[in-house]
């Protein structure tokens, strides 16, 4: 990118690609993060901040556009807008309805949310510019310095890096490493997945726990596991019960599984802004094991022979096929979404019973943290989960969000419930 000039389309990174074809009313693919200050938010200075750092981000300020073959993003110079927060987090972007962008910035008293199309960014991307839109606004107010360490200089020229395809990036520099192909992405495992009764379309509900994360640790070290397989084997236990409770007999009993996205960043680091995550899918077999332990262990095994260099390559291959792939690429792309959406409803989501995704811990200047109260993450609404999972750390506390399309809260107060019994405090908010 020149210094004076920004690119007028970007292609779909190879993530990006799907969420056309599978985004709609009940799978918006849409995700939220937010942050809650200790003032309540002036909209006048919220949209000024906005407006200022917009142009540092112009892969962001786009609009999607459909192409012969493929979709494509393209400059979007419209007015910006931000808007009162709505009942009901992670709805559908219609983006005749926001100028065209694919993301929305919300309000109300003192949080500022961003909700965010998937095919723009993963969660690294999208708290980055909430970083730098709360920093940004901050300043507005005169109460932190126009920089500060760890927030993008608005100042600065947007990299290559940030907006390039990292995973093909990859493939360019691992092309002699390769391993054999081997399909890794998609399978038939016959997987349990709840039948509880979907709400309204557009109704999303929310509870959060909040947990110190000291004891949170604590409790987890206690089966020598991170806190992210220690919340995802409870998960899976949350659903072997649910499972028991809707399926009476148990040979009809399914295996149980759980998505766990992966930050590649940390494998191959980036600047990248756009999509650059993969994800791991533990499968429990309900008659394998006894109790959280026996997960937990299966979870860790998963891992380590999951969490290899070898297997990501492999799936960063597998995951770019469709881009590459010299026949699929000449295909329209009407029949493109049509293969797609196929695929992602009988091989793709159809393989998990449930998702949790870890932001990990994030942190902000000690400028900023003063005026911060909490974080939140939300993934958003999924037809075939019905109930997903987001976590992130900020300042002392870990927030675990459960964001659901049903009435049914079996597997939130199944895991918080199992936590208070283990010591652990937990303070829940919700949205009902």
């Amino acid at each position: 990118m020149s210094k004076n000039k920004s690119l007028n389309w970007y292609k779909l990174d190879t993530s990006a690609k799907i969420y056309p074809a599978i985004e709609s009313s009940r799978d918006p693919a849409v995700f939220r993060l937010s942050v809650s200050l200790t003032d309540k938010i002036n909209p006048t200075f919220l949209l000024k901040a906005l407006e200022t750092i917009s142009p540092r981000f112009p892969y962001y300020n786009v609009t999607l556009k459909k192409g012969l073959f493929w979709n494509y993003l393209q400059q979007n110079t419209n007015q910006l807008l931000i808007w009162p927060d709505s009942p009901s987090p992670c709805e559908r972007i219609y983006p005749l309805l926001n100028n065209g962008y694919l993301y929305k910035i919300k309000y109300f008293n003192k949080t500022i949310a961003l909700e965010i199309f998937h095919v723009l960014t993963d969660g690294f991307g999208a708290f980055e510019f909430l970083k730098s839109l709360i920093h940004q606004y901050l300043f507005l107010l005169n109460k932190v310095p126009l920089k500060l360490p760890g927030i993008i200089d608005i100042l600065e020229v947007p990299k290559e890096d940030e907006y390039k395809d990292a995973f093909l990036t990859v493939l360019e520099q691992e092309k002699d490493n390769l391993p054999e192909k081997k399909r890794t992405l998609f399978g038939n495992n016959k997987i349990f997945q709840s039948s509880c009764k979907l709400l309204p379309k557009g109704d999303y509900r929310v509870i959060t726990g909040i947990i110190s994360i000291t004891d949170l640790k604590k409790v987890s070290k206690k089966y020598n596991a991170t806190i992210t397989e220690f919340l995802a084997a409870l998960y899976l236990e949350a659903l072997i019960h649910l499972q028991a409770l809707q399926i009476k007999n148990t040979k009809k009993h399914y295996d149980v599984a759980i998505q766990i996205p992966i930050n590649m960043r940390k494998h191959y680091p980036t600047k990248c802004m756009r999509n650059f995550s993969l994800f791991v899918i533990p499968i429990i077999n309900p008659q394998t094991v006894s109790n959280l332990g026996d997960i937990i262990a299966k979870i860790k095994a998963f891992n380590k022979s999951n969490l290899t260099k070898t297997h990501l390559l492999t799936m960063i291959d597998d995951n770019c096929s469709l881009a590459t792939h010299k026949f699929i690429k000449h295909i329209p792309v009407d029949l493109k979404n049509l293969f797609i959406s196929y695929i992602n409803n009988t091989k793709g989501s159809s393989q998990f019973s449930g998702t949790i995704s870890n932001l990990g811990n994030v942190s902000f200047p000690p400028q900023m943290v003063s005026h911060i109260k909490k974080v939140s993450f939300v993934p958003g609404p999924s037809p075939h989960e019905k109930c997903t999972c987001g976590v992130v750390g900020f300042n002392n506390n870990i927030y675990i969000s459960f964001g659901r399309s049903t009435k049914d809260t079996f597997v939130e107060k199944y895991l918080f419930t199992q936590l208070v019994r283990m010591g652990v405090q937990v303070k829940l908010e919700s949205t009902l």
